[in-house]
């Protein structure tokens, strides 16, 4: 139960309906970190998580870069 984590993903993105001029393929890719908690009050605990997803379109101009944070609960059963 090592609190800390990180990660990396990456693959195809195909878009069924997309701008006009945009387009449909695209290469994708997310990085990621974060940590849990776990047992903070009873069986309960946090987690907290950073990361950046991105998509890089192949046959056109364009690149969609994005940023998160995520904070939520885990639960241990």
């Amino acid at each position: 139960k090592f609190p800390l984590y990180f990660g990396a993903g990456a693959g195809l993105g195909i878009y069924f309906k997309q701008l006009p001029d945009e387009s449909n393929v695209a290469f994708d890719y997310q990085l990621f970190m974060g940590a849990r908690f776990f047992n903070v009050y009873g069986a309960t605990g946090f987690f907290i998580e950073t990361g950046i997803k991105n998509h890089l379109h192949l046959t056109s101009d364009g690149q969609f870069n994005g940023t998160y944070l995520a904070l939520g609960a885990v639960f241990t059963f």
